[in-house]
């Protein structure tokens, strides 16, 4: 431990820890808020959302790298550019994970009606989910859903 530090870094990261916090400044800070400069001309990728089962993979560290340096080189050539992170509106593989849970505990999708349906949605993607914004649902996992 250094002479300086107060404490010593966990051996695990604990999102739940940091991420709320961090986001919530980044969103009062604007940081996710885009100006339109038609002096420019425009590039965009749409980032797309984290997948519900959890299983991550170094592909999906390959994509969102090789995004983040097309970001940032259109970026340094003069381009307007945007990477927007993307929602699941079909949330099709959400809806899967909550229909086997359900089954699981002898319930049918049927039975619950769309609010019950996405009450089970909620307890099943963990801590930390809340409504945020108009139909969007920012889950502990980071997803964020599309509610139709």
């Amino acid at each position: 431990m250094c002479q300086n530090c107060s404490k010593e870094l966990a051996k695990t990261y604990d999102p739940k820890s940091i991420e709320e916090r961090l986001y919530q400044k980044w969103e009062t800070s604007g940081y996710f808020h885009a100006e339109v400069d038609r002096s420019k001309k425009p590039f965009t990728i749409v980032m797309p959302p984290p997948n519900i089962t959890g299983q991550l993979h170094m592909g999906h560290a390959l994509d969102n790298t090789m995004q983040d340096i097309l970001i940032r080189y259109k970026r340094m050539q003069g381009y307007n550019a945007l990477w927007q992170p993307g929602t699941d509106h079909a949330s099709i593989a959400t809806e899967v994970k909550v229909i086997e849970n359900l089954k699981k505990q002898g319930l049918e999708k049927q039975e619950l009606g769309r609010e019950g349906f996405l009450a089970g949605i909620v307890r099943g993607l963990g801590a930390g989910t809340f409504y945020h914004g108009s139909g969007l649902l920012r889950c502990g996992n980071g997803s964020i859903l599309k509610i139709i």
